[in-house]
């Protein structure tokens, strides 16, 4: 049975992630006690920067155990995204392609079957090429179990974004994960 974390585990972790992506903890907090948070652009504001975007969408695909509000925020994923978004995962050699919404019908569904044990995606090293308000983000990502007798799982994903009135959308996501015929580069390790 997967470890779930303790409610101040995952507050530290959640409040922590936050940091890292910029995200106004004063007024999460407060729109959440009130009950006044209406969006999620109150917690996720645009972005120009194309590496906070994607680590906050690393972030909300990350799931922190089947309790409540442990569950990943679905509309926040979708803002990281253009509407015509597309995510295709390559891993078993025929492509798997999806839009947002299908990935996100398919993800919810395992959660409410307890289909897999909590994780985050951790990011490990990556490159950015841009050129005006086109960008591609090619880099090395981790899939950390918090049960400790699951093996972390390693991949690579390439990311075209576009900037849309001065934020930055995922418009494609492509990734693979490590196998024993596909290893990762070291350069996206270190």
């Amino acid at each position: 049975m997967a470890t779930i974390l303790e409610k101040t585990d995952l507050l530290e972790r959640i409040k922590q992630d936050l940091e890292q992506t910029n995200v106004d903890i004063s007024n999460l907090k407060s729109s959440i006690e009130n009950g006044t948070m209406k969006d999620f652009e109150d917690i996720m504001p645009p972005t120009d920067d194309v590496n906070v975007r994607v680590a906050q969408m690393y972030r909300v695909l990350s799931f922190y155990g089947n309790n409540g509000n442990e569950k990943p925020i679905w509309n926040e994923l979708r803002n990281c995204f253009t509407p015509s978004a597309i995510m295709a995962n390559n891993t078993y050699g025929e492509p798997i392609r999806l839009s947002v919404d299908r990935f996100i019908s398919l993800f919810r569904s395992q959660i409410q079957q307890n289909d897999f044990p909590p994780f985050y995606v951790r990011e490990l090293n990556y490159k950015v090429e841009q050129f005006g308000h086109i960008a591609q983000r090619f880099g090395g990502f981790e899939i950390c179990y918090y049960d400790k007798n699951i093996e972390n799982k390693k991949g690579m994903a390439s990311m075209e974004l576009l900037l849309i009135k001065g934020d930055w959308k995922i418009n494609s996501m492509i990734w693979q994960e490590e196998t024993e015929d596909f290893k990762l580069p070291l350069r996206f390790v270190l």
